[in-house]
């Protein structure tokens, strides 16, 4: 493993021990790996298209983000995210970060501008969430297979909060003025659904794999009910797509990528309307409409329903 290290960061050989470990696993260790105190700044340097990158996430701080429109392809790891885990965190994350290369080096990685040249279309942007996620579920099979524990993310805690922010973050675009510009609105609601629809890719890859058994009635009554209401239609959906897609080791031709991405679009269009909205046309080069489809009392009773949970948390 090439490991350079910015900032002033000691690392200890635990760390190098465990980033090193985690790339050899997935064929990764030729991969280069900057260990930076100023993630941002770094990724943003080796990344022309990071320049509004943030380090916080709904889901916590990000450890680490593999840049492929470098040459070569690097891995950047967060110190000040990754400083205090343990070594088996951390060989975890190199060893996704590593999938996350092999991906790229296959010629398998997915990008919207093999779908659509304006980015700012709905369907353009499920097609970039769905994509996301199709290559996470990918990477979490493939390490479920390699015995790796699910992801922290994917835990039933972590989904049941990412539910409630969701719920709250959809209504809150409901209600802010800003909103009344439909790119806005449609860029607020999907980007909120963005990140629990990549957990879904963090989740279904040990299900499909055979090492993880999922239920939904674990969550809060809060969480299980929106995810019956909001998520599961979509969920089934993914998951007929996700089991169609062939495993890291295999070639994934062009074809099949954009058949299996298709089906993935069409399982956000279902979480999407069954969050309360719609979207209407947005192939390459044509119209497209966004509009909420459920009444200003549900948005009224969602937003009741998540102060009283957001309090009863708080206690």
């Amino acid at each position: 493993m090439y490991l350079a290290v910015e900032g002033t960061v000691s690392v200890p050989d635990n760390i190098v021990n465990a980033m090193h470990r985690g790339l050899e696993i997935v064929g990764g260790a030729a991969t280069p790996v900057i260990l930076s105190d100023d993630f941002v700044s770094t990724v943003q340097r080796l990344s022309t298209s990071t320049q509004s990158y943030a380090a916080e996430r709904g889901t916590g701080m990000v450890a680490a983000k593999t840049i492929t429109d470098h040459e070569p392809t690097t891995i950047v790891v967060n110190f000040k995210a990754i400083h205090d885990r343990q070594a088996q965190d951390i060989e975890r994350l190199l060893a996704h970060e590593g999938c996350h290369s092999l991906i790229d080096g296959k010629g398998e990685s997915i990008s919207p501008k093999q779908f659509y040249d304006n980015y700012d279309t709905g369907l353009a942007m499920l097609c970039t969430s769905a994509s996301i996620a199709l290559e996470e579920f990918r990477i979490e099979r493939h390490l479920a297979e390699l015995g790796y524990p699910v992801a922290e993310r994917a835990a039933v805690d972590q989904i049941d909060d990412q539910i409630l922010e969701l719920v709250g973050e959809v209504v809150w675009a409901s209600m802010n003025p800003a909103s009344a510009d439909v790119l806005t609105y449609a860029k607020a609601v999907i980007e909120a659904m963005h990140s629990l629809s990549v957990t879904l890719g963090y989740l279904a890859g040990p299900i499909i794999a055979g090492t993880h058994i999922f239920d939904p009635t674990q969550f809060s009554e809060f969480g299980h009910a929106h995810w019956m209401s909001m998520v599961q239609r979509g969920w089934d959906m993914r998951q007929v797509a996700y089991r169609q897609v062939p495993a890291i080791q295999s070639p994934y031709a062009p074809e099949l990528i954009f058949n299996h991405v298709d089906l993935a679009v069409s399982a956000n269009r279902q979480f999407l309307r069954d969050l309360g909205f719609a979207i209407d046309g947005g192939a390459p080069g044509a119209d497209w409409s966004f509009h909420r489809i459920v009444s200003n009392a549900v948005v009224d009773a969602q937003f009741k329903s998540v102060l009283a949970e957001a309090e009863r948390r708080s206690k």
